[in-house]
């Protein structure tokens, strides 16, 4: 486990919302492709070449879901049917997965177990963030860092 501190960050995204757990795969990866498609339309990309995945633990209503994109350096013209997402300055723990799309849960686990065995928790509330060189993927491999937020335990 790593960990990192990053500033303010903006993405645009294609909002991505499923009944279980299960379905979040196949439909993430019709995200990516819609995203693919119309990437050239988002203005201000920092790097085309880098795909986010963004959640949060506990979000509110409109915060429920996964968000599949892009980091920008501002909002201008979003595209219909996508998203602005503002993720605030933030403390990350971070660790690197390399598996399939399924086995990220995995990952996600033992960073959680080195979260809570260190001196900080995880932040529920915060985003947490995927980080994907997207022209690194395989059709059944991703490789990705997993950032969750923390603060200090009480």
């Amino acid at each position: 486990m790593k960990i990192q501190k990053h500033n303010e960050r903006k993405f645009v995204g294609i909002h991505v919302i499923a009944d279980s757990i299960e379905e979040y795969p196949p439909k993430i990866k019709v995200a990516v492709s819609e995203l693919e498609k119309r990437i050239s339309k988002i203005n201000h990309v920092i790097d085309a070449n880098m795909f986010y995945g963004l959640h949060k633990v506990n979000g509110q209503d409109d915060e429920d879901g996964y968000w599949n994109g892009v980091e920008i350096e501002s909002f201008a013209e979003t595209p219909a049917g996508m998203d602005e997402i503002v993720v605030p300055a933030a403390e990350y723990a971070t660790i690197f997965h390399e598996g399939t799309p399924e086995a990220i849960h995995s990952s996600y686990e033992k960073l959680y177990h080195e979260i809570n065995a260190s001196d900080f928790q995880a932040d529920p509330n915060a985003w947490t963030v995927e980080e994907y060189v997207h022209n690194r993927q395989e059709k059944d491999l991703i490789r990705t860092t997993l950032y969750i937020p923390i603060k200090s335990k009480d």
